[in-house]
């Protein structure tokens, strides 16, 4: 299958402009999602601190965080935890300094796993998020068609700018991250949004007014 999305990729990808468009961004993929998780453990500076990751995968980002306290929940692979992330929040009791979501980037599962995140998290916490920040339209296709694709997750954002006492950036690394740090405890978060409503134009016009900020700033 791989192959087969590498392949339509390498086809469209030169005649992508014609139809789709492209953000005026340019991400760096020399520092990755592993560099600014431990940044942000650096920045809390508690090895005691609990740390939770949504879809683990091979564990290619599990296995380096070098903390006692981390929880990896991913129902097919990876991880210590054999659960999809609704289920484990069903049953959660715990609260977490940092929660990074990685799981499945159709929208409605990136809003379930960002509002249930923010219920456990704690004040001054932060929540990483992967793939909210894609270059290329073409690539956020919610059927996925290409060898790299964010899917829809980058709605997330329209979310993100209703809810209080937060504070998101974009960071422009790895596939695109996004970061929300916590300063007050959430209790309103019943939120409904009908993303059907939001392009990839107004992402675009979203970035003019979202902080795009360094890791060296963090």
């Amino acid at each position: 299958r791989s192959f087969v999305y590498l392949l339509i990729t390498v086809l469209i990808f030169p005649f992508q402009s014609i139809k789709f468009k492209k953000a005026n961004l340019k991400i760096d993929k020399s520092i990755s999602r592993i560099i600014v998780i431990k940044k942000l453990i650096k920045k809390i500076n508690n090895q005691d601190l609990n740390y939770l990751e949504l879809g683990c995968d091979l564990d290619q980002t599990f296995s380096q965080i070098d903390l006692k306290n981390k929880i990896g929940v991913d129902p097919v692979r990876g991880g210590n935890i054999r659960k999809t992330a609704d289920n484990f929040f069903k049953v959660n009791t715990k609260e977490f300094d940092i929660i990074f979501i990685d799981g499945s980037h159709l929208i409605e599962d990136v809003h379930n796993d960002v509002i249930n995140s923010l219920k456990f998290l704690k004040e001054g916490g932060y929540v990483l998020l992967d793939d909210v920040l894609p270059v290329y339209e073409l690539f956020t296709l919610r059927r996925r068609v290409t060898l790299k694709s964010h899917q829809d997750a980058y709605k997330i954002i329209f979310l993100l700018n209703q809810i209080k006492n937060i504070e998101f950036y974009y960071l422009p690394y790895d596939h695109g991250l996004g970061l929300i740090k916590v300063n007050k405890k959430l209790n309103d978060l019943n939120f409904h949004i009908n993303y059907g409503d939001f392009t990839f134009s107004d992402y675009l016009d979203n970035l003019k007014k979202t902080k795009m900020i360094n890791i060296s700033n963090l």
